[in-house]
C-alpha cells in the first residue's frame, strides 16, 4: 500500500478535530498558514474559545505519524502556561 504523499494544504477556514493526549478533544479553525520546512506546516488558528493558537502538521497527507507523537510527548514532558 502506497503512502499518500499529497502535500497539506490547509485552506483558510477548515476546522480541525484533535484529539489531546488526556481523551479530550480541541477544535482549531485555521486562519493562515505561516510556514512550512522540514519539520512540517506551520497554520495559525482560532480555538474553541476563540483565542489564537498555532497548529502543527506534516509536510503530506500520509506522513508524521511516529514523529508528531515523539514532539507530543516531548511536550508533555514540560510545564508552561502556554503549553495545554
Amino acid at each position: 500500500m502506497a503512502v499518500d504523499r499529497r502535500p497539506l494544504d490547509l485552506p483558510e477556514g477548515e476546522v480541525l478535530s484533535l484529539t489531546a493526549p488526556g481523551g479530550g478533544s480541541a477544535f482549531f479553525e485555521i486562519t493562515r498558514q505561516l510556514g512550512a520546512g522540514g519539520a512540517g506546516v506551520i497554520y495559525e488558528a482560532i480555538d474553541d474559545d476563540g483565542n489564537t493558537a498555532i497548529v502543527k502538521g506534516p509536510r503530506t497527507v500520509g506522513e508524521g505519524g511516529a514523529e508528531m507523537r515523539r514532539e507530543r510527548n516531548e511536550l508533555e514532558r514540560h510545564d508552561h502556561p502556554n503549553l495545554p
